[in-house]
């Protein structure tokens, strides 16, 4: 049976690689949170399709249902973040400006 990890190679400052070993599940599960992340601080505010993506991450961000496989409680269950804190500190960066300040 194939091992269905995917492994990430960076490069330091030293100058050596190292491997982490990531499942597609915790790989997907950190792509949509950065698509949150980016929708709250990257998206012109101005525009109604900014708008219009901002509310639904917060819509995303706001529901405490698990009931879906990305869900925002799964995303974070996945990451081993806690979902209060992550929560807050994203409504806080969004009330700060994003770059569309």
């Amino acid at each position: 049976m194939k091992d269905s990890r995917a492994s990430v190679i960076a490069e330091t400052d030293e100058g050596f690689e190292f491997d982490i070993s990531v499942s597609p599940e915790r790989a997907l599960s950190s792509a949509v949170l950065f698509d949150a992340v980016q929708n709250l601080l990257c998206v012109d505010r101005d525009s109604k399709e900014g708008r219009v993506c901002i509310k639904r991450t917060f819509d995303w961000i706001s529901d405490s249902e698990d009931d879906f496989p990305f869900s925002f409680m799964n995303v974070c269950d996945a990451l081993a973040l806690d979902e209060f804190s992550l929560r807050v500190g994203l409504i806080n960066a969004y009330m700060s400006g994003g770059v569309f300040h």
